[in-house]
């Protein structure tokens, strides 16, 4: 989200088609999960051994918080035009991206809570 839009361009292109919604996102995500993908290689979250509560909290709050904050350098406009690369969802549009992180960290949520 940080590089500059006319990189993303060069490297995605723009959408061209209508930009999908937060549920057209989550279930093609599920769709993929269900064919059995899973994260792999650099995808795959790297963990401290023993990691206190603390250093979890402050991780997750920092790392999306700086998420959160590259949506001021778009306008509503552009996050339906511009695009990055998924891993398994193909190209997204900037929305669709923020879409798909939104229902991830609920997906990893409640895999956590079975654990609890």
């Amino acid at each position: 989200m940080s590089l500059p839009k006319a990189f993303l361009e060069q490297q995605f292109g723009k959408i061209d088609r209508p930009t999908l919604s937060y549920d057209e996102v989550v279930e093609s995500y599920l769709a993929v999960l269900a064919a059995g993908v899973a994260a792999r290689g650099g995808f795959v979250p790297q963990m401290p051994e023993n990691p206190s509560k603390e250093l979890l909290i402050g991780s997750f709050v920092r790392h999306h918080q700086t998420l959160a904050d590259f949506l001021n350098d778009w306008s509503e406009a552009e996050l339906d035009e511009y695009c990055i690369k998924h891993p398994v969802l193909k190209n997204l549009t900037i929305r669709e991206f923020y879409y798909f992180m939104h229902y991830h960290i609920l997906h990893h949520r409640k895999a956590i809570l079975r654990y609890k």
